[in-house]
């Protein structure tokens, strides 16, 4: 078993993250976005992903065409830095959005 620390601050104690999510196990911040019989979409739960995509944005994309690992220091900015309530209500904000438009 792995204790991971999400990002709403919550401790998890899980053997697989994603098994415990798409099982129900851990619910991710504004649920699931959309379920299907070959796709399941959910909030990030570890980075407040929202920030990632502006931040993605401003960088132009340069980061993108090398390794995954390229993307890691994004992520921990998004996590440590943008973490904060009014940055969490855009992130619920967006989940509600897309979530909406997904099941229509």
């Amino acid at each position: 078993m792995r204790k991971i620390t999400l990002s709403n601050g919550e401790t998890v104690e899980v053997e697989c993250l994603s098994f415990a999510l798409t099982s129900g196990v851990v619910e991710p911040d504004g649920g699931v976005v959309i379920e299907t019989e070959h796709f399941y979409a959910h909030q990030d739960v570890a980075y407040p992903i929202i920030f990632i995509l502006g931040w993605f944005q401003d960088m132009n994309g340069c980061i993108f065409g090398r390794s995954v690992e390229s993307v890691r220091p994004v992520l921990l900015h998004a996590k440590n830095e943008m973490n904060d309530k009014e940055n969490v209500e855009e992130v619920m904000e967006a989940i509600n959005i897309l979530t909406e438009e997904l099941n229509k």
